[in-house]
């Protein structure tokens, strides 16, 4: 294991900590992206973990609360998500953003954040620069 290896594994863990941000860690990944340092097999379980972190983040969800909240707020959500899609791709449109990284972004702003980012990438066939940088977008 050579030392860009190791570095990139311990950071890796450091990321995984509890007090560690989402936004921190993202931030980190960027630099060392700039850097250089990055694992060969990273692109191989990019996809894979964004898919298994959405079924994660649903077994927090108690049934009841999902439908509970979907009966009180569901007009009002397809109406706000309608809109913000809408607006999103149209904005996207204009400023001439690729046609997947505008419906990323979009999706990632009206839905969930990255798990709306993460469940629409599969379906639309995006690239990972696209998902990588609707999830900066996104997030940042």
């Amino acid at each position: 294991m050579n030392n860009k290896s190791w570095l990139y594994w311990v950071v890796i863990c450091f990321c995984f900590l509890p007090f560690v941000s989402p936004a921190v860690a993202l931030c980190i990944g960027i630099v060392f992206s700039f850097l250089g340092i990055r694992h060969d097999s990273i692109h191989r379980y990019t996809s894979r973990v964004l898919q298994v972190s959405i079924v994660l983040l649903g077994f927090g969800m108690g049934l009841e609360e999902v439908i509970t909240a979907s009966k009180s707020g569901f007009v009002q959500t397809l109406i706000s998500v309608s809109l913000v899609m809408t607006g999103g791709i149209v904005l996207g449109r204009l400023l001439k953003v690729e046609k997947n990284t505008t419906l990323l972004i979009a999706a990632g702003t009206a839905i969930c954040g990255g798990s709306a980012i993460a469940a629409v990438a599969p379906i639309i066939k995006s690239e990972n620069y696209q998902n990588s940088f609707a999830l900066i977008v996104v997030f940042v």
